[in-house]
């Protein structure tokens, strides 16, 4: 009889047969899972990194949990993102590096409504040390992380401050994924007219985004889906 962990290859390797294989030179065990949620087979993504969670956890970076973050928040996989968050705030309990401290609390804080006010406490303190430590080139990622877990934690009023921060920033990515936060928390302080304005323009910077299939989009596509969790959100709040 094929073990289960065989059968989860067999099983990945035909439904990579479909899709853009990985690159030759990418020995990574996630490279499949990249390849499936570039493709838009989310629960296959996510299949594919929780078996590679389980056999070889050493392979998982806070990079590899923020974007799987992101897969789980399309998916709307709200139990899998509870384990998921739990997972890496046990394997990163304290990073010493602010991009580590970020993207793991992004691990949990991308998915829609999350709801645990335990885990989105817990990611609130990743992200005040790095927005409170951040510099260099990716200061407004994160600002605008550190204004999402405010508004997951109900601190409306000092989330649009830590948005307002990086909304300056031209980069699309970041404006697509910074203008829907501050459309929720405004939303929710009652400034219902800024708020709806705040999301039109996120719209409009989100459809600048590259789109599946092309290179650019390889490069970003954790971004995009992060980008497009967070507007559908927002959507789904001010209507």
């Amino acid at each position: 009889m094929m073990s289960s962990i065989k059968m989860v290859l067999v099983l990945t390797t035909i439904t990579l047969s479909t899709y853009a294989q990985p690159p030759q030179n990418d020995p990574h065990p996630l490279a499949p899972a990249r390849i499936l949620a570039q493709n838009g087979d989310y629960p296959a993504a996510i299949s594919v990194f929780e078996n590679v969670r389980n056999i070889h956890p050493e392979a998982i970076s806070p990079l590899d949990g923020d974007q799987f973050g992101a897969v789980y928040a399309v998916a709307r996989d709200y139990e899998g993102v509870q384990d998921h968050a739990r997972w890496m705030f046990k394997k990163f309990p304290l990073p010493q590096r602010i991009e580590n401290a970020e993207r793991t609390a992004k691990s949990y804080l991308t998915y829609p409504e999350s709801a645990n006010k335990e885990i989105a406490a817990h990611a609130l303190k990743f992200t005040t040390f790095a927005a409170e430590n951040a510099g260099g080139q990716w200061v407004n990622w994160f600002y605008t992380a550190h204004a999402l877990a405010l508004y997951r934690n109900g601190k409306y009023n000092e989330s649009i401050e830590w948005a307002r921060k990086s909304v300056g920033d031209q980069d699309p990515k970041l404006t697509s994924f910074a203008l829907p936060i501050q459309a929720m928390s405004e939303y929710a302080i009652g400034n219902k007219k800024a708020a709806r304005n705040l999301l039109r323009q996120a719209q409009v910077d989100f459809d600048e985004l590259p789109l599946p299939g092309t290179p650019e989009y390889a490069e970003s596509w954790s971004d995009i889906l992060t980008s497009k969790s967070v507007i559908e959100e927002a959507r789904r709040k001010l209507n």
